[in-house]
């Protein structure tokens, strides 16, 4: 049985508290307790692990199936020589980038999609401040 030793400084039982509390996840024994509160048959848990293989595969292919059609897409607007859409696939793409190296793992469908959804609201607000400018401009002159 290991023992788990937080000093309380200064009184401060809450900063303790956390400590423990953080101790104890790092563990793993909440997890264990959760694994272990039914009794699951050798095969119902072998087959609940096939299935969630299968479903964080699909996870990947599905992510990898959205990298690689950006990178298509990319090549095709490189060989048609179409300036626009490579600027705006090259975007895409570097914000992907950034945001995976942000979250510091693989992002799926629902972060990609996030993303995009991040970049196309602000293409709009860009696109609308610049038609507000143009227009002031106008009026101007």
């Amino acid at each position: 049985m290991n023992l788990t030793k937080v000093v309380v400084q200064n009184g401060n039982v809450d900063l303790a508290l956390k400590k423990f509390k953080a101790k104890v996840a790092r563990s793993g024994v909440p997890s264990e307790i959760k694994k272990r509160k039914h009794y699951e048959k050798p095969g119902v848990k072998r087959r609940n692990e096939i299935k969630e293989g299968i479903k964080n595969s699909h996870k990947k292919k599905s992510r990898l199936i959205m990298y690689e059609k950006i990178n298509e897409d990319l090549k095709n607007a490189m060989k048609e020589k179409d300036t626009f859409k490579l600027s705006v696939l090259r975007m895409l793409k570097s914000a992907l980038q950034l945001e995976q190296i942000a979250k510091k793992h693989e992002l799926d469908d629902n972060e990609v999609a996030a993303v995009l959804k991040n970049k196309l609201k602000f293409v709009k607000t860009h696109l609308k401040n610049t038609k507000n400018m143009i227009k002031q401009n106008l009026l101007n002159l």
